[in-house]
């Protein structure tokens, strides 16, 4: 369990992910108790409570978001941004394991496909969590696939990559790339290039879209996923724009005005909250009334006399 915590502890600073507690052994969670703020309990009352308050914020969002489903046409201006939890789904429903650290890394290091396909194992540092970008895989009309400088000048660049995906690399690194400096990471299964049909294919990618209600998801989503995540963890436009490989501010602009829709949700949260506590305080205040009342027993009642 603290390894997890510790794999979560970026997305939780950043405000992406919560994580509720309930530690009634007071063993490893207990030292993490300020992670939780309100979300950790170790008195069997106050897990009961937490588990009531964890119970009402499922059912409200199940009946806000009722008879809904993830339909959008992306634009330049209004992306396809899918959770965190819906990316590390869409990875574990890739048919081929291999691409599930190809999805991670993809995201998560805001690459874009060229560059992704392009990465060799000298490129990935585990032990600094760092990915470097130099150069590109292009599919020519031909079909002809050639190394290419990254699009963009500010393309080549050392991106820093979260700790909680840093597991999914190492086993990829170990199970599915050569040991050479220069071996590429990501490859189709007969060790040939990558190509974006191959991939869709072996990955069964249409089928995991159709599956988890997210047609219309292009691969190159997942880029622009990873950087509004960026840009809600507070990055600052010049980080936005170097993370990016990106030259002009526009484009990084566009994720920071994202941002702005995570206000209201913030709002929610924080009126959900409320309601959480106001519920906890009202259980607390009718559990201490009841067993009041089981104390006075039978105080004050007639009794006969002989």
């Amino acid at each position: 369990m603290g390894g997890t915590i510790r794999g979560l502890l970026p997305a939780i600073r950043a405000g992406l992910v919560q994580v509720w507690a309930l530690d009634p052994k007071r063993i490893e969670l207990s030292f993490g108790r300020e992670l939780f703020d309100s979300r950790y309990a170790a008195d069997p009352a106050e897990c009961a409570d937490l588990l009531d308050e964890a119970v009402s914020v499922m059912q409200e969002r199940a009946d806000r978001f009722a008879g809904l489903q993830r339909s959008h046409t992306p634009t330049i201006d209004d992306p396809f941004i899918l959770t965190v939890s819906q990316v590390f789904e869409l990875a574990d429903k890739m048919a081929d394991r291999r691409f599930r650290a190809l999805i991670l890394l993809t995201t998560f290091a805001s690459l874009r496909w060229g560059e992704a396909i392009a990465l060799r194992r000298s490129d990935i540092d585990i032990e600094a969590r760092t990915v470097r970008v130099r150069e590109q895989l292009i599919e020519l009309d031909g079909g002809e696939m050639v190394l290419a400088p990254p699009k963009l000048r500010a393309g080549k660049r050392t991106v820093s990559i979260p700790s909680a995906i840093v597991p999914a690399l190492t086993a990829h690194l170990i199970e599915f790339v050569g040991p050479a400096e220069d071996a590429f990471v990501f490859l189709g299964k007969r060790g040939a290039f990558l190509r974006g049909g191959n991939f869709r294919r072996e990955a069964k990618w249409a089928e995991a879209l159709k599956e988890m209600g997210l047609a219309g998801l292009h691969f190159h989503d997942l880029r622009h996923t990873g950087n509004t995540l960026a840009a809600q963890s507070g990055a600052s436009l010049a980080d936005l724009k170097a993370r990016m490989g990106h030259d002009s501010d526009r484009a990084a602009l566009i994720y920071q005005h994202a941002t702005r829709d995570a206000d209201q949700r913030i709002a929610d949260a924080l009126s959900a909250r409320v309601q959480a506590e106001q519920r906890k305080a009202k259980n607390t205040k009718k559990r201490k009334k009841d067993k009041n009342d089981d104390d006075d027993g039978n105080a004050g009642a007639l009794v006969p006399v002989s």
